[in-house]
């Protein structure tokens, strides 16, 4: 059970029962090592459910065109239509599908574990447009993989560069906020 709470989110039903009525002597030790190999195939009914999330698969661009008003720059959060949260609301639900029904689920908190070391604020003006292909592209893409990749995925992610204000850098005069970030809490 202790080992089954710290690589998942919690043991499912019959989960721990399960592990611990098997005749396999190395029963631990082989979940440990499917988990961390991220081998087991998820469930049909998880893959669809994800599949008909339509903006978890979407561009940063296709998700401004379809939930971002076209003056999304000069608006603030109170500003936003309630339209404007749809590819935050499926990034939401789709993390909590994974976190409850995903047979890997070692992955699901790793990367749980990476969204919140590299968080933004999806309240914060238009990060909330961002949200999805930081998660996708620079974390998940990256979080097995050498901590220097991801740093420098994320630290590209205009969702982070939003947050920070770095698109509103300019040559030669850099906005600090990030550099301090990489340097107190990303690195150290």
């Amino acid at each position: 059970s202790f080992l089954i709470n710290r690589f998942t989110f919690g043991a499912r039903p019959g989960e721990t029962q399960k592990l611990a009525e098997s005749a396999d002597k190395n029963v631990f030790e082989n979940w440990v090592n499917a988990q961390v190999s991220r081998v087991n195939v998820e469930p049909q009914k998880l893959v669809s459910s994800i599949e008909s999330l339509k903006s978890t698969k979407m561009t940063n661009e296709q998700i401004l065109r379809k939930y971002a008003p076209s003056d999304y720059k000069d608006k603030t959060y109170d500003e936003f239509p309630a339209s404007a949260a749809g590819a935050v609301d499926e990034l939401v639900l789709q993390k909590v599908l994974r976190a409850a029904y995903s047979e890997n689920q070692f992955q699901e908190v790793i990367a749980d574990f990476w969204f919140n070391h590299f968080n933004v604020d999806a309240n914060f003006a238009d990060v909330r447009f961002f949200v999805t292909t930081h998660e996708r592209d620079a974390i998940r893409a990256n979080m097995f993989g050498k901590f220097e990749d991801m740093l420098i995925a994320v630290s590209k992610s205009p969702a982070l560069m939003r947050y920070f204000g770095q698109n509103n850098s300019q040559k030669g005069r850099g906005v600090e906020n990030f550099s301090r970030e990489v340097l107190e809490l990303y690195t150290m």
